[in-house]
């Protein structure tokens, strides 16, 4: 229990109990001190002096004295204490400031580096969106990543079968171009980014294992980033970022790199379907033409056999008693010359649409070449009775695998075609032979002849290569459907 602040007890005995006292008893005190502890004006504790004799000066010690130097050092102490707190405290608050501070830091760096990303992307964007045809897009893509990503070159290769073509690139000679232009994706770097589909970054390929990269060394590449350009899930050509000087490219630089790579992508396929369209839209134009020439020419091919009938039987209509036999012949022979042409005209129709609808199933049987060639050119001859076919065959010619109407209708229209186009005293030569086991039939003239350029039109449909074809009979199908 607490004793008043100077009270002295002689007698151990005569106190009252407690737990406190009870120790002291058993430890053999039989008289003890008091002096409190005092610290601000406030007590803070007690200094005690035991003694196990009864001993009436204790009271008299200067036990007040030394209870005050107790509470200086205990003040002191505890003031120390709260100020290694306090210090603690402060460092403490000084630790979480520089994590805010750090981490503010990386706040703004990743904030700059993602403007940098969302401003290098808006320019690209901008870039490719203003570019016209696939060439244009992919020259502004390799400068951009150039001038973005600050390397000394930049390529793109687009994906055709098995085989990855460069398609544009900038810092690069022509010697690495033309050497290495196609790569195959079973033996390259750029080959395993299609196949994997995740970007690669070498950051030396001179060490690096991985890298198949043929003419690096030539180049002096040394550092290197492959991104896939992904269009819809699937890889349409890898974006190469080179440098010539050690540079480890970040994960901010793939980052970046993989977005501008996804944006080349799908402008690559835009260019892709734009040039599609105009080619389909002047394919189109193309036909619309085409179509509207032979709805003139028909027009006009069928009118002139037609006037030749019609004008040979209104001849023998009405005057047969007045005309000789000499002429009714020769009216006859006209006009059947006519309704021969008219036919052979609407054959010629009915078998492109045979060959267009996938109707014709070509009956292959063996055929006699010889007197089929024979035949044909008395019919031509019969059509065009001023004209001379050279005819050279040689004995025994063999059969030949073949449907034969069909082999008759190519004949009859490359004679046609080769008198069509040649002078009235040039003449047209037929010859045959065999070739490798075939039986080949050449058709020759000595016409106004075919320029280099126009080779790919010849044997399109209803195109006529001659300008001046409005003064030569036919419609343009004649080469389309020997070619067919």
């Amino acid at each position: 229990m607490p004793l008043a602040p100077g009270v002295a007890a002689e007698r151990v005995a005569a106190l009252p109990a407690s737990q406190f006292l009870d120790h002291l008893v058993a430890a053999g005190a039989r008289s003890v001190a008091v002096a409190p502890i005092v610290v601000d004006d406030r007590p803070v504790g007690v200094l005690l002096v035991a003694s196990r004799r009864e001993r009436s000066e204790l009271a008299e010690s200067p036990l007040g004295a030394a209870a005050g130097q107790l509470a200086l050092v205990l003040e002191q102490a505890w003031r120390e204490r709260e100020l290694r707190a306090e210090l603690h405290r402060a460092e403490r608050r000084i630790r979480q400031l520089e994590a805010s501070i750090a981490e503010g830091a990386r706040l703004e760096r990743e904030l700059m580096q993602r403007n940098r990303e969302l401003l290098a992307l808006s320019d690209i964007a901008r870039a490719l969106n203003q570019a016209v045809g696939l060439e244009e897009v992919l020259r502004r893509a390799v400068d951009h990543v150039v001038d973005v990503m600050q390397v000394e070159a930049s390529m793109v290769r687009l994906l055709e079968g098995e085989e990855l073509v460069l398609t544009a690139h900038r810092g690069l000679s022509a010697e690495f171009v033309a050497k290495f232009e196609r790569l195959p994706i079973a033996r390259s770097t750029s080959g395993m980014v299609v196949r994997l589909g995740k970007p690669q970054v070498i950051d030396d390929c001179r060490t690096d294992e991985r890298v198949v990269l043929p003419g690096a060394a030539e180049e002096g590449i040394v550092s290197l980033a492959l991104l896939p350009m992904v269009v819809k899930g699937k890889v349409v050509g890898v974006l190469n970022a080179l440098s010539r000087r050690p540079r480890r490219f970040t994960e901010d630089d793939v980052r970046l790199l993989s977005t501008m790579a996804a944006e080349i992508g799908v402008a690559v396929e835009n260019a892709r379907l734009y040039e599609a369209e105009c080619q389909r839209s002047a394919t189109l134009e193309e036909l619309s033409r085409l179509k509207t020439d032979f709805v003139l020419t028909v027009s006009h091919e069928l009118r002139t056999p037609m006037a030749i009938v019609k004008a040979s039987l209104d001849a023998l209509w009405g005057n047969w008693e007045d005309v000789d036999e000499g002429r009714r012949r020769a009216y006859v022979a006209v006009g059947r010359q006519g309704a021969n042409r008219l036919k052979r005209l609407l054959e010629d129709l009915l078998l492109v649409s045979r060959i267009e609808t996938s109707a014709f199933a070509p009956r292959l049987e063996p055929v006699e070449v010889a007197p089929l060639v024979r035949e044909i050119v008395g019919e031509v001859l019969a059509e065009h009775p001023k004209r001379l076919i050279d005819v050279s065959l040689p004995p025994n010619l063999p059969p030949a695998l073949a449907d034969r109407a069909a082999l008759g209708e190519i004949v009859s229209n490359l004679l046609d075609n080769a008198i069509k186009y040649s002078a009235p005293e040039m003449p047209v030569s037929l010859t045959a032979e065999v070739v490798n086991h075939e039986v080949r039939v050449s058709v020759a003239d000595r016409g106004i002849g075919i320029a280099p350029g126009d080779m790919g039109r010849l044997f399109q449909r209803f195109e006529r290569i001659d300008p001046t074809v409005r003064s030569r009979p036919g419609t343009g199908l004649g080469l389309y459907i020997c070619r067919q």
